[in-house]
This record gives structure tokens, sequence and C-alpha cells, in this order.
């Protein structure tokens, strides 16, 4: 790779770093891992949530506030066991994946084509991992009414207009952070 392409290959990861850093909550690396071996999205579902297509594990927390039938909860706990099952091995794929690029700093072995190699296999088992989670949100959407969808953003602090309390349309504030303990979002 010549100088003028690792310039932008470098300037295009800060970019998608500073995104990444605004578009995600932070978690330690511990939390993250616990995490996804959990089956929890970790951020990775945000711009579905924040965009009025409710988690279905968050639906399932709220099915009484959010007055959901029983064929509701039937088919959204369904939806929370298929994606925890398919998010579950796409996680440990991820996390070793991320874990063997971090050995080649580790052992002192790494080198431009081998970092290249591990990042981009790390990249595509997140890229797939993620696909995971906003895919089972999409369903969950197709589940619920769009009065239910409505109460879910109220419920959960995603209302406002652009630009309200440093949110986009439908975003939750910034102080809205997963909580490790329970699984849930506060």
């Amino acid at each position: 790779m010549d100088r003028s392409c690792l310039k932008v290959a470098v300037a295009a990861l800060a970019i998608g770093t500073a995104t990444a850093v605004n578009a995600v909550p932070l978690f330690s690396a511990t939390e993250r891992a616990e995490g996804l071996r959990a089956g929890l999205g970790m951020g990775l579902a945000k711009s579905a949530d924040d965009n009025g297509y409710p988690g279905p594990r968050h639906v399932l927390d709220m099915a009484d506030k959010l007055v959901l039938s029983a064929e509701q909860r039937s088919r959204i706990a369904v939806t929370v066991a298929k994606m925890t099952a398919e998010a579950i091995p796409a996680a440990e794929s991820t996390l070793k994946a991320e874990a063997a690029l971090e050995r080649l700093f580790v052992s002192k072995t790494a080198t431009l084509q081998n970092i290249d190699e591990a990042a981009q296999l790390a990249g595509r088992r997140q890229v797939a991992l993620q696909v995971i989670h906003l895919k089972y949100h999409l369903q969950v959407r197709e589940i619920l009414t769009p009065g239910q969808i409505a109460a879910y953003d109220a419920l959960s602090g995603r209302t406002g207009a652009p630009g309200q309390n440093g949110t986009g349309p439908g975003q939750r504030p910034a102080a809205h952070v997963h909580d490790m303990t329970t699984g849930h979002q506060r």
C-alpha cells in the first residue's frame, strides 16, 4: 500500500471511529463482551431503536405498558428467542476475530498484510452480528401497532423534534445508557 492510500485509509478510519463513537453507547470491553455473549445488541441496533423500530427484548419488558395482546406477546417472545439463538454464536465469532487481531499486536507479529486480513474478518463478523439484531427490529415493527410503537418511543424517551435534547427524531437523550446489571436501558 502506498503512502497516499494509507493516508486515505487512516482518514476513513478516523471518520468511521468518530461516527461510531457518536452513534453507539460506550461500554467497557468487558461489558461489551459480556453483553454480546448474552445475546444483547450493545448498541448495534441503535439506528433502528431510535427511529421507530423497537427492540424485541425491550418490547417484551414493556409488554404490560404497551398493552400487548397474548398473540403479540407470544410472537415477540419467539422473536427474542430466535434473535438470541442467532446472535450468541455470531457474537462469539465476532469476539474471536477481534481477539485474533489483538493477538497479532500482543505477539509482536503484526504486519500490514496480516492486520488488514484480521481487521477485515473482524469487521465482516461485526457487520453480520449487527444485521442479525437489526432484522429482528424490523420483525417487531410488523407485530406492533403504530400506537404501540409511539407508546414505546414515549416510554423510552425517544420523542421530540430533531435537535431537541441533543437528539434527532425519535432518539433518546444522551444520558440514556444500557444497564449491564439488568440488561435494560436506563
